[in-house]
C-alpha cells in the first residue's frame, strides 16, 4: 500500500470543502427528475417540415450552381509519355536480343554429297 502523504490533512480539508460548496448549488434529484417528467415532447411535424425544406433549399441551389464540365486530358499527351527510368532498360547488346536471327536455308542432301566428294583429299602415291 502507499502511504499517505497528507499527513497535516490540509488536501482532504480541501477537497471537503469543494463539495460541501458543490452540494449547496446542486439541485436535489428529485428536482431534476420533475423538470424532465413535465418537459414536452417536440412536434415530428414541425422537424420534418424543416427537413423537407432544407432538402428542397439543397436541390434548388444544386441545380443553379453547376460546376462545368472539365475537359478531358488530351490524349496524345499521355500517348507520347515515358517513364523517365526507361534508359535503365536499354543494356548493351540489346540490338541482338531484339532481331531475328537470320538462318540460311537448308541445302539438299544431294548436293551435299556432291560436295562432300569434291572436298575428299586426292590419294597420293605411296613414297618410294
Amino acid at each position: 500500500m502507499t502511504r499517505d502523504r497528507d499527513h497535516d490533512g490540509v488536501l482532504h480539508e480541501a477537497f471537503a470543502e469543494l463539495r460541501r460548496e458543490d452540494t449547496a448549488h446542486a439541485p436535489s434529484f428529485d428536482a431534476v427528475v420533475q423538470r424532465t417528467s413535465g418537459a414536452t415532447t417536440p412536434v415530428p411535424l414541425r422537424g420534418g417540415a424543416l427537413a423537407a425544406g432544407m432538402l428542397a433549399a439543397a436541390l434548388v441551389v444544386g441545380l443553379l450552381v453547376r460546376r462545368p464540365a472539365l475537359a478531358p486530358p488530351p490524349a496524345a499527351a499521355t500517348l507520347a509519355w515515358t517513364a523517365p527510368t526507361d534508359f535503365l532498360l536499354r543494356t548493351p547488346g540489346i540490338e541482338v536480343l531484339e532481331s531475328v536471327p537470320h538462318i540460311a536455308p537448308r541445302r539438299s542432301l544431294l548436293a551435299l554429297d556432291g560436295a562432300a566428294a569434291a572436298m575428299e583429299p586426292k590419294r597420293r602415291s605411296p613414297s618410294p
